[in-house]
């Protein structure tokens, strides 16, 4: 597969998303394809207090680097849209290339037919401007990007990303539960955690190259990650329920969450942390 194409898959569901923190706002937009349903595009403002999630339907349209609609547009360079009362448009700058995180196992691992696959930018430089209602804002601020497809959703999953002590380091965590078939049984959880700090990077795949573990869903998640030799990070994170926003059925969300990492740095009101049907791995 080339990791740089985000065209769409041939696949029953596909998400592409972007996210950013322009303090004292959060902007989540997800666009999302069903092969049942009409593409639609899920726009999430998020200050404080105040969250908000609203759906749109539009057709979709596709070149090699990424998607648009009538409105809007995503690819790892660019974004920008317009949907009522918010506005924006950056240029992306990644911090690293995509991450695939099935490219560092074994050939034959990757060979097995994970129902679900993921293609992330966990760190980047977003620059322009956004405005919502009557505030504007215009500037840098950090945030992610990614595109992910399969079979369906996972039944679990937890996800956090954030940007630590103003951009000295970053840090991702995905898990989930996958199943291998149409029935709960059998499945497995897979997953990965991702750290930049200083000038290295670490990457640990569960449960090949690592482990990943969380607890303490929904306000005070614990992230522990290890690599099967050697020693591992704690992500402290925590959430607070009037920020918490319903993206679709089960899944919850929240822009402005904290994180404490020991020994790396810290992230206040910045941290996107998600999940569904919280799990305890």
């Amino acid at each position: 597969m080339d990791t740089y194409r985000w065209e769409p898959k041939a696949v029953p569901y596909q998400h592409w998303f972007f996210k950013l923190n322009a303090t004292p706002l959060a902007l989540l937009v997800g666009w999302v394809v069903r092969r049942s349903a009409p593409p639609r595009v899920r726009i999430s403002v998020q200050s404080v207090a105040h969250p908000r999630v609203t759906w749109y339907e539009e057709e979709l349209a596709s070149f090699p680097e990424g998607v648009a609609t009538r409105r809007a547009v995503l690819s790892p360079a660019h974004t920008h849209g317009q949907f009522d009362e918010l506005a924006w448009d950056f240029e992306i700058i990644p911090v690293r290339a995509p991450l695939d995180p099935l490219s560092v196992l074994p050939r034959g691992i990757r060979a097995l037919p994970f129902p679900t696959h993921i293609l992330s930018i966990p760190a980047a430089r977003f620059r322009g401007w956004l405005t919502y209602k009557e505030r504007r804002w215009e500037g840098e601020a950090w945030g992610a990007l990614a595109h992910y497809w399969g079979h369906a959703l996972p039944p679990h999953w937890f996800w956090l990303n954030t940007a630590l002590d103003g951009g000295r380091a970053f840090v991702e965590v995905l898990i989930a539960e996958h199943r291998w078939g149409p029935l709960p049984w059998p499945s497995t959880r897979v997953g990965y955690f991702w750290l930049r700090h200083r000038t290295k990077e670490r990457l640990w795949v569960h449960p090949f190259t690592g482990r990943v573990r969380v607890h303490g869903l929904p306000d005070k998640p614990v992230v522990r990650a290890t690599p099967w030799h050697g020693e591992g990070y704690r992500v402290l994170g925590r959430t607070h329920p009037k920020t918490w926003q319903k993206l679709n059925g089960d899944i919850i969300n929240t822009l402005t969450g904290e994180v404490h990492m020991p020994g790396v740095g810290d992230a206040y009101g910045t941290a996107a942390i998600e999940w569904r049907r919280p799990p305890v791995y």
